[in-house]
Order: structure tokens, then C-alpha cells, then sequence
């Protein structure tokens, strides 16, 4: 019973998503998101005593992989490339010096706070989210260079903000910091993210081809190996310890 309540549930969302949409139609001034969390609220009134719990691993494979995906397919990637200087210096160096400047601040402002505990603070308000920082900036009519240089930081922001939390998290815990080892690990979890994603849809476009070659053109095909993609993308970047958003956005 509990397992049909919540595909009920799944397919209440779903509506849901439908009918943001529709009221965004309408409505054009109001943000999808808004309606989306107007909607949220009120079916979390009308399923008041259900409860389930969503493991959050399996919460980004379903939701933020498919999500970043299309984000990424919509980007204009000359635009994007054009840019990625100022995307650079936002998502690494702002966030950087930001925490430094905020994590000491919190630690002064509040001495309770040890110095380390305020890094962890502020880290953990780092990532930011790239599908809402692309679906507002999309609803704004941004011009194409500046919303390229926004959705960019906040992918590669989820990189730096993710990593900063850890090593601020194992400073805090065990009282020892190396940024050498900083460094490499960030390095290995980005440029490994986008090496992944790099290295699986190429294997995915010779695939396709060879198929085509034989003759294969099944709609049917194609669409669930569009559906796929990100999924597998994904887990097999979460596997070898790099960045799946990296990896799914590339």
C-alpha cells in the first residue's frame, strides 16, 4: 500500500510541474519556480500525515542530473567559451576569498565560534542551484553573455563550494588543513568531472553511429538513449570520485 501512495505521490509532483507551467502560460510574470513551490506547499497540506524517505543520493540521480542536463544542451557554447575567463574567477576566486573574508568575520563577530566551525558555515552556502540560477535568468531575457557567465559560476561554483565544505569540515574535525592537498583534490574532482562526461559521450556518439551505420533509426532507440544519458553519466562520475554535475553538464 505504502509503495502505490507514493507513486500516487510521484504522480501528484508531476501534475503539479504540468500545471506550473500551464499557470506560468498565464501568468507570465510570476517565476516557474514560485509557482512550483506554491504548488509544493500545498501538497504538503493535503498529504499532511504521509510520510517517506527519499535517500538524497537518489534524489540528485532523478532529479538534478536530468535537470542539469538540459540546462547544459540549451547553453549557446560559444558564448559560453567566450566567457569562461569572468565564469573562472566567479566560481573559484570569488568563492575563495568570500569564504575566507566571511569565515573570519562570523569567527570575530561571534567568538563562540571557533575560526574553523565558521569555515564550515560558510561553505555549506557555497553551491549554489544552477537550474534555478538558469530558469530565472531565462524568465529575465537576460542577454546571452551574461546569463552564460551565471549558469556557468553556479555549475562550477557547486565544484568549489562542495570541496571547501569538505576540507573545512576535516579541518574543523581533526585541526590540520593542507592546501597542497586542497589544491590537487580540486583539481581532481573538476578536470576529472569533465574528463568523464568528455570520454562517456564520445563512446555514446560512436555507438549511435555504428548502429546507424547498420542501419538502426528507431525513434524508440534513440529516445531512451537520450533518457539515459544523463543517468548513466552520472553514476559512473559518482563512482570514480569526480563531479557528476561537471560530468553531466559536459
Amino acid at each position: 500500500m505504502e509503495a502505490l501512495q507514493i507513486f500516487e505521490f510521484v504522480l501528484l509532483l508531476l501534475a503539479a510541474i504540468l500545471a506550473s507551467n500551464v499557470i506560468n502560460r498565464f501568468l507570465p510574470f510570476l517565476s516557474t519556480p514560485i509557482v512550483q513551490i506554491v504548488l509544493g506547499v500545498i501538497i504538503s497540506f493535503l498529504y499532511a500525515n504521509f510520510r517517506f524517505t527519499l535517500d538524497p543520493e537518489l534524489f540528485f540521480v532523478l532529479f538534478i542530473a536530468p535537470l542539469v542536463f538540459n540546462a547544459g544542451k540549451d547553453l549557446d557554447k560559444k558564448t559560453f567559451w567566450s566567457v569562461k575567463g569572468p565564469i573562472m574567477n566567479l566560481a573559484f576566486t570569488l568563492v575563495l576569498l568570500s569564504l575566507l573574508a566571511t569565515g573570519y568575520f562570523v569567527s570575530w563577530f561571534i567568538p563562540a565560534i571557533p575560526l574553523a566551525a565558521a569555515f564550515v558555515l560558510i561553505a555549506s552556502l557555497g553551491p549554489t542551484d544552477d537550474v534555478a540560477v538558469y530558469s530565472v535568468s531565462k524568465r529575465l531575457k537576460m542577454p546571452p553573455k551574461i546569463m552564460n557567465i551565471l549558469v556557468g559560476e553556479s555549475l562550477l561554483n557547486d565544484v568549489s563550494g562542495i570541496i571547501c565544505f569538505q576540507f573545512a569540515l576535516v579541518a574543523a574535525v581533526t585541526g590540520t588543513f593542507s592546501i597542497t592537498q586542497a589544491g590537487g583534490q580540486f583539481l581532481i574532482v573538476g578536470i576529472g568531472g569533465i574528463f568523464t562526461g568528455g570520454i562517456i559521450i564520445a563512446m555514446k556518439l560512436l555507438f549511435v553511429k555504428w548502429l546507424r551505420s547498420l542501419g538502426m533509426e528507431n525513434v524508440t532507440f534513440h529516445i531512451l538513449m537520450e533518457l539515459l544519458t544523463p543517468f548513466l553519466v552520472f553514476m559512473i562520475a559518482e563512482y570514480f570520485g569526480v563531479s557528476s554535475i561537471l560530468a553531466v553538464f559536459t
